[in-house]
C-alpha cells in the first residue's frame, strides 16, 4: 500500500501543478471578460466577481517601522520568548539531480540564485495583483517558475 500511497500523491501532485499553471494562464482573460460585464457573471451554477486587491507604498516611517517589528520578532524567535501557536508537518518533494548544473539553469534564466532586488520585489508584486501569470513573471524577471513561486509566498501572496 506504501508504494501505491506515494504514487498516487506524487501523480495527484503533477496533476495540481499542471492545473495552476493552466489556471495561472486563463486568469488574465475570464478577469478581463468578467470586468467587461461589470464585474459579475452567473454561469453555470456559480457566480463569478472581480475584486481588486491594492498594494500599498507605505512612507519610509512605516517601513522602518516594519523592520523593526521583523527585527524584534526575530529575536524573540531566537530569545525563547515567542511560543509557536501552530505547527504543521508537511512534504517537501523534490526531484533528485545528479549534480545540478547551475550554468543551464542560468543560461535559460539568467536573473535564477541571485538576491532580489527591491524594486523587482516590488514590481513582481505590482504585476502579480494585475492579474501577469506565474509562467509570465517567470519570463519578464528571468527566473524559475519555483523562484517566483517562492517570492510571491513570502509576500503572503499565495499559499
Amino acid at each position: 500500500m506504501t508504494s501505491e500511497l506515494l504514487d498516487r500523491y506524487l501523480e495527484l501532485r503533477t496533476k495540481l501543478h499542471s492545473i495552476q499553471e493552466e489556471m495561472d494562464r486563463l486568469k488574465p482573460e475570464v478577469v478581463s471578460y468578467v470586468s467587461d460585464l461589470g464585474g459579475k457573471l452567473d454561469y453555470a451554477g456559480v457566480q463569478l466577481l472581480t475584486q481588486v486587491s491594492k498594494s500599498w507604498q507605505f512612507s519610509q516611517e512605516v517601513m522602518l517601522l516594519e523592520n523593526i517589528l521583523k527585527d524584534k520578532k526575530r529575536d524573540e524567535i531566537e530569545s525563547g520568548k515567542a511560543t509557536p501557536k501552530k505547527e504543521t508537518t508537511f512534504v517537501i518533494v523534490r526531484r533528485i539531480t545528479q549534480g545540478h548544473d547551475f550554468t543551464t539553469t542560468r543560461t535559460a534564466f539568467p536573473r535564477a540564485y541571485t538576491a532580489w532586488t527591491e524594486e523587482e520585489v516590488l514590481s513582481l508584486q505590482r504585476r502579480f495583483e494585475q492579474g501577469y501569470s506565474i509562467q509570465e513573471l517567470s519570463a519578464f524577471f528571468q527566473r524559475q517558475v519555483g523562484g517566483i513561486r517562492a517570492r510571491l509566498r513570502r509576500l503572503g501572496l499565495i499559499d
